[in-house]
């Protein structure tokens, strides 16, 4: 039996939800989601669920986490976490006593399912994040950030690249993307403050980056679609999104071509 649960993300918060008395498992914590219905796929089994205990029509991105659970004497499970990129629809509470936006660093004070512990583990361990942001080189360019060492990174209006901005934490890692010309990877900047509302756009967010190094040569988005390891990250999939998070393959995938990285 395959579970799916998904990870949504807002200010850096996720979303965590707290089961009823009555049932398997009561008042224990866990991520929205459920079970899968033979013959159907993960990701539209995650959207059914979201769709009845929150309201909402999700737009599920990469897969976050798998691990394999058993309890008590019952079959083993299949738990799989995705990334909720996106949703539409007023989040509303259709089946659980509560839901809650929480930070991963203060999951410990919740009594989370058996299951979801590995997982929570390492949400809360606070692991190095990385994101990509495309930038137009006639706008702003890599050497333009080289030169300033650090600038304001704004005039995002998307709101899904605005929830990006606001869900970088300082100490992340963003991959500079030039937008323009031959379409890559040229460059790396390090998060260097909290994200913060635009003065210029109440409805934007902006933070600070600092110049971290060159990728040279730059990977082209060409070559990034090649392998076919990709095909389901926004990059690719959503080509006028301008900010994102960034998978961890992409980011091995990266490691093994520039260590530095």
């Amino acid at each position: 039996m395959t579970v799916v649960a998904g990870v949504t993300q807002r200010a850096g918060k996720i979303l965590i939800c707290q089961r009823k008395p009555q049932g398997r498992h009561p008042l224990k914590w866990e991520f929205p989601g459920g079970k899968v219905e033979p013959g159907e796929d993960t990701r539209a089994a995650l959207r059914r669920e979201l769709r009845e205990e929150l309201g909402i029509e999700a737009v599920i991105g990469l897969e976050m986490g798998h691990y394999q659970v058993r309890y008590d004497d019952g079959p083993p499970l299949d738990l799989v976490f995705y990334r909720v990129d996106s949703y539409r629809g007023a989040l509303r509470n259709l089946d659980f006593v509560r839901i809650v936006w929480e930070r991963p660093e203060n999951f410990e004070h919740y009594d989370f399912l058996e299951g979801d512990l590995p997982f929570v583990k390492r949400l809360s361990s606070k692991p190095m994040t990385y994101f990509l942001a495309k930038t137009d080189p006639e706008t702003y360019s890599i050497d333009d950030l080289e030169r300033e060492k650090k600038t304001v990174w704004d005039g995002v209006t998307n709101p899904q690249a605005v929830r990006a901005i606001r869900e970088m934490q300082p100490g992340d890692r963003v991959f500079v993307y030039h937008s323009g010309g031959v379409s890559g990877v040229v460059g790396m900047a390090v998060v260097r403050s909290p994200a913060r509302p635009d003065p210029k756009n109440p409805k934007s967010a902006v933070v600070d980056l600092e110049f971290a190094g060159r990728i040279d040569p730059p990977v082209t988005l060409k070559e990034i679609k090649e392998t076919g390891e990709f095909a389901d990250w926004a990059l690719v999939r959503q080509g006028r999104l301008s900010t994102m998070a960034a998978p961890e393959k992409f980011v091995h995938w990266m490691r093994k071509r520039y260590p530095g990285v």
